[in-house]
């Protein structure tokens, strides 16, 4: 088996969470739209809501494409390679992911402690509950990346394993 093609399950709670979303960040939109046609007042919270319901998606959607190792690469030299050695640089990709990813933890964990604080501007929900995306969606990123390590580890021990008899 190639390391293109690591066995992942097809449904996780991430890939359900960000299709909630994005279903919520539809709804919301569509009903500023429509509100704006009808003779009532405009919400005003809507646009509000829709941009940090678009923020958790973002994470969240990090997240299930870190699960499934789906971001977009650039596979020119990759592909070339042996693929033990294809997956031994996946591997260092992913310890450069995992910092880059920590770093993110650090920075959204800072950024929510100090909007626990402040007030919505037009929702009645702290802040924090906004800047909240960051962290958790960091923390799912985290354990996606140290599965997907751990499934190219077992990888590398499979090859080396056959290659030794």
């Amino acid at each position: 088996m190639s390391d293109d093609k690591l066995p992942v399950p097809s449904r996780s709670p991430e890939g359900w969470a960000a299709a909630s979303l994005l279903l919520g960040v539809f709804l919301v939109i569509l009903l500023q739209i429509i509100s704006r046609y009808l003779p009532l007042p405009v919400p005003i919270w809507t646009e509000e809501l829709s941009r940090w319901l678009w923020v958790w998606l973002v994470f969240v959607g990090i997240a299930e494409v870190e699960r499934s190792d789906a971001h977009l690469k650039m596979d020119l030299v990759g592909g070339a390679l042996p693929p033990r050695l294809r997956t031994a640089i996946g591997l260092v990709i992913d310890v450069v992911s995992l910092i880059v990813f920590a770093e993110l933890l650090r920075i959204g964990y800072n950024g929510a402690v100090r909007a626990a604080s402040a007030a919505s501007v037009t929702l009645p929900v702290p802040m924090v509950f906004f800047y909240a995306a960051y962290p958790v969606g960091a923390v799912f990123i985290i354990l996606r990346v140290v599965q997907r390590m751990i499934r190219r580890i077992r990888s590398l021990a499979r090859r080396t394993g056959e290659a030794t008899r």
